[in-house]
């Protein structure tokens, strides 16, 4: 009960911006009231409707915000203006790069299982088609895809496979710390705006590994407690849980090997180092830093900085690839490098402008690839659904 209300507060949050637009808004005050008395709608029926599926169209309503604070001070002039400067050449290496990138991962990968257990053409078939999922779906609803694939063709279970995606998620911090901590030595802007989100990233993902090797090498013990807590509260699925962390526990077999943990690290960096580079071609292909006049800050370290801000950002729970969050933190952070562009009419179109762009140039093709591995897998919505466990 207690996520269905905070759902219905943040509907609630939803339903009054959208009346804050239209009573600030001039011409779209008519959209804004639309827009709020939809969510009002959503959320009414998510009380009457015992069953009602909320997510999905909380998500959305939380990407529409993101856009809105995006897209409010925007020139459409300037907008379309900026569409036209962008030497689309560069478009080829940028999506090469993303496909590079999306194997490597698969590759990758494969140190996460036994050996024997999995074959890199799946791991690949199965990051790529939960990259499509992710751009078409809100929630990272293509991590869960993602699992299921691997566990159907591995005949290993959800469980273990989501344990190595888990564990892959939580080296990916590690590494974007160091990015960032990196960043903040190194960065000659005013770095003391991002300090918070450095304490927040390495807090965040220090807890996790922390909680993930104390699992790892004293099992027993955090069993123990974990067993204790369901005693307490009379829960009963005592027995499921204890199959549960024995499947958890057994896809952390990569501890057992530090060597092969150093080695998987080491390719996650040079992972985040190629989607660092896409960054950084997206912002060459337009000489952005130029166009919205950012001149304290190199185009290498200001499309790190973006790199960064957006993986935070995509974490919040929204629509579709991120959408909402992408696109106001690549804002946020360009006004960041220079706060002059919140006063410019013409600047702001541009960065509005180039976080579509930026975002598109990504998205569209790893749905492109997912969408050719789906297709030749034999796959359907429903088969992800029956995968057995």
């Amino acid at each position: 009960m207690t996520k269905k209300y905070i759902t219905l507060i943040l509907y609630g949050l939803i339903v009054f911006y959208g009346i804050i637009r239209a009573i600030s808004s001039l011409y779209y005050r008519w959209f804004y009231i639309s827009i709020a008395l939809v969510f009002l709608f959503i959320s009414i029926f998510s009380i009457i409707i015992k069953n009602f599926r909320w997510n999905f169209p909380l998500h959305l309503g939380i990407s529409f915000i993101f856009l809105d604070l995006t897209f409010k001070k925007t020139s459409w002039n300037y907008l379309i203006d900026f569409f036209s400067k962008i030497d689309y050449r560069w478009v080829i290496p940028i999506v090469l790069s993303v496909w590079a990138n999306l194997i490597f991962r698969g590759l990758k990968s494969f140190l996460l299982f036994p050996e024997g257990k999995v074959k890199i053409s799946h791991l690949i078939e199965a990051v790529s088609i939960g990259f499509m999922v992710n751009n078409i779906l809100p929630a990272r609803a293509g991590e869960v895809v993602r699992a299921f694939i691997i566990a159907d063709r591995s005949r290993l279970s959800k469980s273990y496979t989501l344990t190595t995606i888990f564990l892959e998620r939580v080296i990916d911090g590690v590494a974007l710390t160091c990015f960032f901590v990196i960043l903040i030595l190194t960065a000659s802007f005013d770095k003391s705006r991002f300090a918070i989100y450095s304490y927040i990233a390495v807090g965040f993902y220090t807890i996790f590994l922390i909680i993930t090797l104390l699992f790892y090498f004293f099992k027993p013990k955090f069993e123990r407690i974990i067993i204790k807590i369901i005693h307490i509260f009379k829960l009963p699925f005592e027995e499921r849980l204890r199959i549960f962390l024995d499947r958890i526990y057994d896809g952390l077999h990569l501890f057992k090997k530090p060597y092969i943990l150093i080695l998987f690290f080491i390719l996650t960096l040079i992972n985040w180092s190629i989607n660092h580079f896409v960054i950084w071609l997206c912002c060459r292909s337009v000489n952005y830093f130029h166009l919205v006049g950012i001149t304290n800050v190199s185009s290498y370290i200001g499309s790190l900085l973006l790199l960064l801000l957006i993986c935070f950002a995509i974490s919040v729970p929204s629509g579709p690839g991120g959408a909402g969050p992408y696109q106001y933190i690549v804002q946020l952070t360009s006004v960041a490098m220079n706060p002059a562009i919140s006063l410019n009419s013409k600047l702001i179109s541009i960065s509005a402008g180039f976080s579509i762009y930026i975002w598109l140039v990504q998205s569209i093709p790893l749905i492109l690839i997912g969408l050719i591995f789906y297709l030749k897998s034999g796959y359907s919505i429903k088969s992800f659904k029956s995968v057995k466990d």
